[in-house]
């Protein structure tokens, strides 16, 4: 008789779990369902930012959007963005790989509109503007790595 009870509450807690595993993904489905403007059944990095909470940084949401793109085709399935939980997994980038992922342009440097994506993006223009012109200590409208905090040579 124990034996019966403690298998039945196993099976129950196995049941509940895949219950809740399913309730989970039906909310990840239903937030997925909502980004995918185009119905292509799959998200582009704009599609998935809408999913991102308002104060995240485009930089972690792009982070994040490569880390769990595992067929790397630059779009997210349904599947992958299941799989990151919504987008909330995948890690957080380093400061060095916050300043590649915001240089768009390759160049070396940030300007306003690139530093702007390392910050909140709940953040107002006047702030990221304040922001940006602390650390343009040459006052030369870029921000290069050495003024982002990477030490070393530049990227």
């Amino acid at each position: 008789m124990k034996h019966l009870l403690s298998t039945t509450f196993a099976a129950g807690l196995l049941w509940l779990g895949v219950l809740s595993g399913e309730a989970q993904g039906s909310v990840y489905d239903r937030i997925f369902a909502r980004a995918d403007i185009n119905n292509s059944n799959s998200l582009s990095m704009a599609e998935f930012m809408s999913t991102q909470a308002g104060s995240a940084r485009w930089t972690d949401a792009a982070y994040r959007f490569n880390a769990n793109d595992l067929d790397r085709n630059g779009l997210l399935s349904e599947l992958e963005f299941r799989g990151s939980r919504g987008g909330r997994d995948g890690g957080k980038p380093t400061k060095q790989e916050t300043f590649v992922l915001a240089d768009l342009d390759r160049n070396g440097s940030l300007d306003p509109s690139e530093f702007a994506l390392t910050l909140p993006q709940t953040w107002n223009a006047r702030k990221v503007s304040q922001t940006f012109d602390v650390r343009d200590k040459n006052d030369n409208a870029l921000i290069s790595s050495r003024e982002f905090g990477l030490l070393g040579l530049p990227i």
